[in-house]
């Protein structure tokens, strides 16, 4: 077996379009059934869900945790995540061990 691996040079949202197309293409070559993605604000979220919403793949899109960012705020408006549920993900908002 041979795969390919892909490396940015900088970490940042510039990185996730061509990130997508690479899931995209490991998905068309392989048998996978789920892919997990992190979100921050909601933008990568709704870019796989919307590209990835009428394929067989099981998408759960993970959020930080509210107060996060603030104390008792969501750092996604509900709109988006209504958005991305909309597309057919799922959602998963959890806690970090050590935040």
């Amino acid at each position: 077996m041979e795969r390919k691996v892909t490396y940015f040079d900088k970490p940042g949202k510039e990185n996730t379009s061509a990130c997508l197309e690479v899931v995209k293409q490991a998905i068309k070559d392989s048998t996978y059934k789920h892919l997990v993605v992190a979100t921050t604000g909601g933008d990568t979220g709704i870019l796989f869900s919307e590209a990835l919403k009428t394929s067989a793949i099981n998408l759960v899109v993970v959020t930080h945790s509210a107060g996060f960012k603030e104390p008792n705020t969501p750092e996604i408006p509900n709109d988006v995540i209504e958005k991305i549920k909309a597309n057919g993900a799922k959602i998963y908002t959890g806690t970090i061990l050590t935040h």
